[in-house]
């Protein structure tokens, strides 16, 4: 090979590595600059949806056909959903990091539904499961004793209703 071209790969790949880093330095900006404008939206507007904790993953499924019928009423409002210790979702509560929470207990109330453990683990393992205590558990709502936005209220007494009325 001419000295001449080693030359001109050189400048060419020297020029090819300068666009390159010019360009991904632009594409980090353009990222920097829309992450501060997400961020700003979200200060203003923090809880645009409902917030809802589970202390076991088993518990969605037996809840999953009452959020379902909230989720078309309400089909503009986002769900976010997360997982912890009932501990854990009572403080996220008092610190109004959620707006509601599902944790287990062995005694029924009258908003409380059976556990349905086999519905989660036949739709997930596709075999049957059973509880090895004898005794039945519920899932049982908990909310804070604080004010909350009107439409959040509305749609929390809405899941309360309906979850009453399957006792019948």
């Amino acid at each position: 090979m001419k000295p001449g071209y080693v030359v001109l790969i050189i400048v060419l790949a020297s020029a090819a590595a300068a666009i390159g880093f010019y360009l991904m330095k632009r594409l980090d900006s353009f990222l920097a600059e829309n992450q501060k404008k997400i961020s700003a939206e979200n200060e203003g507007n923090p809880h645009d949806g409902l917030r809802i904790a589970f202390e076991n993953p088993v518990i969605v499924s037996s809840v999953s056909g009452y959020l379902a019928v909230l989720s078309k009423a309400y089909s503009d409002c986002r769900f976010y959903f997360f997982i912890g210790t009932a501990e854990q979702i009572h403080c996220a509560l008092d610190a109004n990091r959620i707006d509601l929470g599902f944790v287990l207990s062995a005694t029924e109330d009258d908003t409380s539904i059976p556990l349905g453990t086999n519905e989660y683990y036949t739709d997930t393992l596709g075999c049957s499961v059973e509880l090895l205590e004898a005794e039945r558990q519920y899932i049982c709502p908990v909310k804070a004793d604080r004010a909350i936005e009107p439409k959040k209220q509305k749609m929390l007494a809405e899941l309360m209703r309906s979850m009453e009325c399957t006792k019948d």
